[in-house]
């Protein structure tokens, strides 16, 4: 019986929000908040960069970058409103193809005024985010996959081990209590499904895949215009899989 009221309630809910949204699509409004453009060239020779992005010991060559993103909301009536951004980065090594460069991630958030005074607002957010970047064949010291994945049958090099593709899932409610005061609570839930790799030796596949869930409450307090008082709690459940 509570799960049939659960049920129903939930179909309700969503019901309502479909019909709010299907009569707003006549006042739909859209403003681009930002749009840029980054584009950079240099020589890289940082030969000992082992523990940032990537592994700069592959190559020694001139560098191109182009950054990207772009913002903007969407205004669907006085109660609806998402925010989306989207933004990447590509890399280029002139004369050495094999250690390009490039990442990518996008995000959007969805309100909706549940009650005005005080400010009660629901939300919904995503994130996506893919990552592919090089490293040499070689063990990196304690980056090496033994440490990562606790493999005692040997090292297995990184290459690309950490390229990624990454997903998150967050819904909760954003209370204003006053102009000075706001409380945020959210549930979420995040999915990492990173790129296999093989152990020749042993004849296994190994993944770093993971994923969790868990929930995060942000209380912040503005005082004055220029100080901004930010406590937050969280806590998150990881599961991890090895094929």
């Amino acid at each position: 019986m509570r799960c049939n009221l659960k049920c129903d309630m939930l179909v309700v809910f969503f019901g309502l929000l479909l019909v709010q949204a299907s009569d707003s699509i006549g006042r739909i409004r859209t403003k681009t908040q930002k749009l840029g453009v980054k584009i950079g060239t240099g020589y890289d020779t940082n030969i000992f960069r082992v523990s940032q992005a990537s592994d700069s010991n592959r190559v020694e060559a001139p560098r191109e970058t182009i950054d990207a993103n772009l913002s903007w909301w969407i205004y669907w009536d006085r109660r609806i409103k998402t925010y989306l951004s989207t933004s990447g980065r590509y890399s280029n090594y002139q004369g050495n193809s094999f250690a390009n460069e490039w990442d990518w991630k996008a995000k959007g958030k969805t309100s909706l005024v549940l009650i005005r005074r005080p400010g009660v607002k629901w939300m919904f957010e995503f994130k996506a985010a893919r990552k592919d970047q090089i490293y040499t064949d070689r063990a990196l010291g304690a980056e090496n996959f033994l440490t990562l994945n606790g493999n005692e049958a040997g090292q297995i090099p990184l290459k690309d081990l950490l390229d990624r593709f990454s997903f998150l899932v967050g819904s909760g409610l954003d209370i204003a209590f006053n102009r000075w005061s706001s409380l945020s609570l959210e549930y979420f839930m995040e999915s990492n499904d990173y790129k296999n790799i093989d152990n020749p030796v042993l004849q296994n596949t190994y993944s770093l895949d993971n994923t969790g869930s868990g929930f995060v409450v942000d209380f912040v307090v503005e005082p004055t215009n220029s100080t901004k008082i930010k406590l937050s709690y969280g806590r998150s459940e990881e599961h991890t899989s090895e094929l």
